[in-house]
């Protein structure tokens, strides 16, 4: 009797949790796309085309894939397994690269900022209003 279970939309409890799944993975699919081509995308008088294009090459994902996913991703019901993680591996990859060069970075201000560091050095007693009179 458990399997006879009905949804609100008519549908057996199995094929929604299905459904769901399906739609967060063409979600993650779409997000993954978009936010690499932003991040290949090379700004004034390079196209939206050509950073799908620098996409597909690095991912391996076909470029009419990732239109897809950005232009037709309502007429879609899932997602490729193989493009899902294709994208998923590139999109990880690129916040680790990101990571790396933000440490990178935060290192290299640090270590900058140390032998000028005004908090390190005394302050001098002579400031203020009455250091005129001295």
């Amino acid at each position: 009797m458990s399997d006879k279970r009905v949804s609100a939309y008519g549908k057996n409890v199995s094929e929604v949790t299905t459904m769901t799944f399906i739609n967060d993975a063409l979600k993650d699919a779409q997000f993954w796309a978009e936010e690499l081509q932003n991040a290949e995308f090379k700004g004034l008088g390079d196209t939206r085309e050509a950073a799908r294009y620098r996409v597909a090459r690095k991912t391996g994902v076909p470029e009419s894939y990732l239109k897809r996913l950005r232009y037709r991703c309502h007429e879609m019901t899932d997602v490729a397994g193989s493009t899902y993680r294709l994208l998923m591996l590139a999109y990880e990859s690129m916040c680790q690269r990101n990571e790396e060069a933000a440490k990178r970075y935060r290192a290299e201000r640090l270590s900058l900022r140390e032998p000028d560091e005004v908090d390190q050095k005394p302050a001098h007693t002579s400031m203020g209003k009455g250091a005129a009179r001295n």
